[in-house]
């Protein structure tokens, strides 16, 4: 009997934007990605290139990252095939942490 697929959500954290993508763990194949630019970047807020000076609001982390995580995650069949998620970040942007609030890998 053939094995349901399975998958693993990586996403990136950049300056202005965060990405997914969706990979078939057996095979490696790309199956699905998703990139949300940061509208609060976009738009100059919290940012004076003047003085050098940017800046990222953290709702454009989470928004992004809900968005996107969607919308990769409508590209299976069920949610439970996913088994692992991978989270790379700029040093300037979020990384995942546990119920505690400490950083996961510390």
């Amino acid at each position: 009997m053939p094995t349901s697929p399975q998958y693993v959500i990586g996403l990136d954290f950049g300056t202005s934007s965060v990405r997914a993508l969706l990979v078939d763990v057996a095979t490696g194949r790309e199956v699905a990605d998703a990139v949300r630019p940061f509208p609060r970047w976009e738009a100059g807020e919290f940012c004076d290139p003047d003085l050098n000076q940017f800046r990222q609001h953290p709702l454009d982390h989470l928004e992004g990252l809900t968005q996107v995580v969607r919308e990769v995650v409508a590209c299976v069949d069920d949610p439970a095939q996913i088994v692992a998620l991978a989270v790379d970040a700029t040093a300037s942007t979020p990384g995942p942490v546990n119920e505690q609030g400490r950083a996961l890998g510390v």
